[in-house]
């Protein structure tokens, strides 16, 4: 990631006093101090805040995929929409996933990131990488990454619940028993203590107490009713029997 800032004015109060020359134009857009000055789209919002209406609020996500033959593994990771190895099996660019073959085996890869594994139903990456992370996927903060973790938090879109559900054909949460969950964590706009704020990032998808599965497809979020010695025990989220019963 390149990191830069404007340094003719020495911050944000001093440079907004000249509008003509004020860098952060578009709306929906911040100023933040650092040697100088940073522009950065508001939360929810990302593009370009250097341009008229610039930021924009997001529309990248698509619930249905254009193909019923996807790939979905690479190794041994199952690689589970709405992330997909090839066009039409994922729901926005963000979640195209490379599958390399190299000399001793087969490698997941988003972007620079190695991946070993993954959960749908918590939003998380699990990387082969012990460098810190704050975010990568270009402009939109879709994957948020916490230093002395392996592990990238991801949200199907920076809109909060409202907002999604207005817009039913982007919205992530199409299994039955699913609901839509936000999203907070700390953003480092410029990698020092000055600029860390509690941000909310987007929504995700999860499935409700007592379902299990993948929300983001149809029927994906199942009763989790399963027999233990002749009873029936219906399996909560973290795998746990909450109660059982004969049928």
């Amino acid at each position: 990631m390149i990191l830069w800032q404007i340094v003719d004015q020495p911050n944000c109060v001093a440079a907004m006093r000249d509008r003509t020359a004020y860098a952060c134009v578009s709306k929906h857009s911040d100023c933040y101090d650092v040697e100088g000055y940073i522009c950065v789209c508001n939360p929810g919002y990302s593009g370009n805040p250097f341009i008229k209406e610039g930021c924009s609020k997001d529309k990248g996500y698509n619930p249905i995929p254009s193909r019923v033959d996807c790939t979905r593994r690479c190794g041994n990771i199952t690689v589970e929409f709405p992330f997909g190895l090839e066009e039409g099996c994922f729901a926005r660019e963000e979640f195209h996933l490379n599958c390399t073959n190299t000399t001793s085996s087969t490698v997941l890869m988003l972007e620079d990131f190695e991946v070993a594994g993954m959960n749908i139903e918590k939003g998380t990456f699990e990387y082969n990488d012990h460098s810190p992370v704050e975010q990568i996927s270009g402009g939109r903060i879709l994957f948020v990454g916490y230093e002395f973790l392996s592990s990238l938090q991801w949200v199907a879109a920076n809109l909060s619940c409202l907002e999604a559900q207005l817009d039913t054909s982007g919205y992530a949460c199409v299994s039955i028993n699913s609901r839509c969950v936000g999203v907070n964590a700390t953003i480092d706009y410029r990698f020092s203590e000055a600029t860390k704020e509690d941000t909310y990032v987007g929504y995700r998808c999860k499935c409700t107490d007592g379902f299990k599965g993948n929300p983001y497809i149809q029927n994906g979020c199942r009763d989790g009713i399963e027999m233990f010695n002749g009873n029936y025990g219906r399996i909560d989220s973290r795998g746990t029997m909450v109660f059982s019963l004969k049928r």
